[in-house]
């Protein structure tokens, strides 16, 4: 298996293609600059608290409230002997000898009330107490996003909080999809002996799950020139283009003998999905998975998901734990077992192994991978 993923992870380089867009519409890009700060993080030295913001000299003496600092104003200078009542995010100003007293440490109840003349505070501040300095979390300057990093929800907050509207991403890999064999057929058009085509669909399904443009899914009979065809024209505007079926050992596998004068077909010690193919088609990378659901399924996320995170130049590291299968599990001594799994809580529940039991993806949240020999008593699971 991994000497599989070397060859496959050897594939692909990151796009030549970049595009700069409003950080807004952004989300889904891969980055493929450093987003470095324009604003400090605080913008402004501010208040980390309700209450007021005092003198630390003057102890716990009483003091005269001057003034009211509510967030978006402007920073208010305290004397001797005086109080400004300040809320949290509100300037404080940087007077080093100040700090803030929490409304707790005062005579007064938090909550909404009018400014009071007077306030009597119980805790001798420490100075710069309960004050948050400018820059103290991000300088400008500093990189807040990496390049190679998913723009999410997380990201988006942080790129606009530093004063960044625009940023350089990589686009969505376009990815095509081929399905294989005269026994597939849409469930419009199904004929005798022939069922129904789920890879193509699942196949552009896990596509788009993985921020990539797909054009639709394509059937190919079982002839070489057929298959062609369709190759050729997908990789005239495709990144990359992802196949399942026709890549074992039987009379009619129209992958294997259409591409293998291009092509690298191999037999990767694991099950489901032993035969595998991967290699460059015209310049663009091409990834033959399977015809069995479950292997396609299992092989486009140890495989396929790697290929697109290196057209955007991301890492992909899934995180994998180890993990006890619920159920007996024979071992196989020398292939690596993986079959998907649902994880519920400290517990992993599976429907079953096998290649063709289509229903055992359904819900399922992570993959098994059992070493050679062992059982599922000491598995990890890889989370998706």
């Amino acid at each position: 298996m991994s000497e599989y993923q070397s060859i496959i992870h050897k594939l692909t380089k990151p796009l030549d293609k970049r595009v700069t867009l409003p950080v807004s519409e952004a989300v889904g890009l891969v980055l493929a600059d450093d987003v470095e700060a324009k604003l400090p993080i605080p913008r402004f030295t501010n208040s980390a608290m309700d209450g007021f913001l005092v003198r630390t000299d003057d102890g716990t003496a009483r003091r005269t409230v001057v003034g009211d600092v509510p967030a978006g104003a402007t920073a208010l200078p305290v004397g001797p002997g005086e109080a400004v009542r300040i809320m949290t995010g509100a300037p404080t100003g940087d007077d080093e000898g100040t700090a803030v007293v929490p409304v707790e440490d005062t005579n007064l109840k938090p909550g909404p009330q009018a400014l009071p003349s007077t306030i009597e505070v119980y805790v001798a501040p420490k100075p710069r107490a309960h004050v948050r300095p400018r820059a103290d979390d991000v300088a400008v300057g500093d990189v807040v996003v990496a390049a190679g990093t998913m723009v999410d929800a997380s990201a988006l907050a942080a790129i606009i909080s530093v004063g960044v509207s625009e940023v350089t991403c990589y686009p969505r890999p376009v990815v095509g999809v081929i399905s294989s064999g005269d026994e597939l057929a849409s469930i419009e058009d199904l004929g005798e002996g022939q069922i129904p085509d789920s890879n193509g669909p699942m196949l552009e399904a896990l596509a788009r799950e993985q921020h990539c443009d797909v054009i639709r899914a394509h059937h190919s009979s079982d002839r070489p020139e057929d298959f062609i065809s369709i190759l050729d024209s997908l990789t005239e505007s495709c990144d990359l283009v992802v196949t399942s079926g026709g890549v074992s050992a039987g009379a009619f596998d129209v992958v294997k003998e259409a591409t293998q004068d291009s092509i690298g077909f191999y037999k990767v010690a694991q099950q489901p999905g032993k035969p595998q193919g991967c290699g460059l088609w015209k310049g663009t990378p091409i990834v033959c998975l399977p015809g069995n659901p479950v292997s396609a399924w299992v092989s486009f996320h140890l495989y396929v998901r790697d290929v697109i995170c290196s057209l955007t130049g991301r890492d992909y590291a899934l995180v994998k734990v180890p993990m006890s299968i619920d159920g007996p599990l024979d071992p196989i001594e020398e292939r690596t077992r993986m079959f998907p799994v649902k994880v519920q809580g400290d517990r992993v529940v599976s429907k079953g192994a096998g290649s063709h039991k289509i229903g055992s993806l359904v819900g399922m949240n992570g993959l098994a991978i059992v070493p050679p020999g062992h059982t599922g008593h000491n598995a990890q699971v890889m989370i998706l």
